[in-house]
Parts: structure tokens; sequence; C-alpha cells
């Protein structure tokens, strides 16, 4: 989860979890609150890319050894339903918090997601298998402003950054 100087602590992480938990986008659903608590507290834990659906379904949702991914779907059910409750909640509260907690498609391992000076997000990517952190992804914007080079504007007209 490091990305160098702009590391996602475990704190500030676990701040905004409480923001989310607390929010209007999941007040109603102690079932979508837990499955985020499980997820991001693994995660911090170290243990993010050890979670698979048969770990929430019997640690979240109370399913029993014998639950079958591949015939009993609540796990990615309600793993969309907590993607939507996290962009509706980040939707109306923009600009809140400088850290937003995502899941992406594909994964039951969140990405924290930290915004910089000037609202360039920063992404602390979860762990790769092994738990070796992966190294922080760029954006196109830095890597422009980094190198110099001549970069899109939002218009689609080209202005070079270095001058």
């Amino acid at each position: 989860m490091s990305v160098g100087a702009e590391s996602t602590d475990g704190e500030s992480v676990t701040e905004e979890l409480n923001r989310v938990l607390s929010g209007e986008a999941l007040a109603k659903s102690p079932q979508l609150q837990a499955m985020l608590a499980y997820v991001v507290k693994e995660t911090l834990a170290g243990r993010g890319s050890q979670i698979k659906a048969f770990n929430i379904a019997v640690d979240v949702f109370g399913r029993d050894e014998s639950f079958d991914p591949a015939t009993d779907s609540i796990v990615r059910v309600q793993a969309g339903r907590l993607r939507d409750a996290l962009a509706r909640h980040y939707e109306t509260t923009a600009g809140a918090s400088d850290i937003r907690i995502e899941l992406p498609k594909g994964t039951y391992e969140p990405v924290f997601v930290r915004s910089e000076t000037g609202g360039v997000p920063a992404r602390a990517e979860p762990s790769a298998p092994g738990g070796v952190d992966k190294a922080p992804v760029a954006n196109d914007a830095s890597r422009a402003q980094d190198a110099q080079v001549s970069a899109p504007s939002m218009d689609g007209s080209v202005a070079d950054e270095g001058t």
C-alpha cells in the first residue's frame, strides 16, 4: 500500500472508512457496510491480495464452509452494489476528504486514492501476490510535467508544459 512520500497511512484510511460507513449511501445497508469494513481492514492488515469471494461469503455474509461462489452469487452481487454505493457517496461528498476508497472491478481488494495538491490523484495500489507492494501509478499529467513534454489540454489542443 505504500507509495513513498505519498503513502496512504492506515489512520487516514480508517477515518475515511468511518466517514463512508456513516454516510447516506451505505446508511440503509448493513451488509454493504460489513463488506466494505471487512475488505478495507483486511487490506490494511496486509492481507488484501488474499481476499476472495469465499472469505467474504463466510466471514461477512455468514455462509457455511460449503459455500460455492460458482453457484451462489451473493458476493459478486453485493460487490457491484458496493461499487455503486461508493460512487454515489463520492458524488455527493466531492472534496470532503483527500482519500477515496475504491473497489475496482475484477477484485475484492480496495485501493485508496489520495488527492494531491492541485487535485491530481495518486493511487496506493493493493499488494501484489506475496505481499510485495506495487509501485505507485503515475498519471499522464505528472509524467508530462516531469518530462516537460507536450501534453494535450482539456480542449484537445497541445500545449508545451516546459515553457
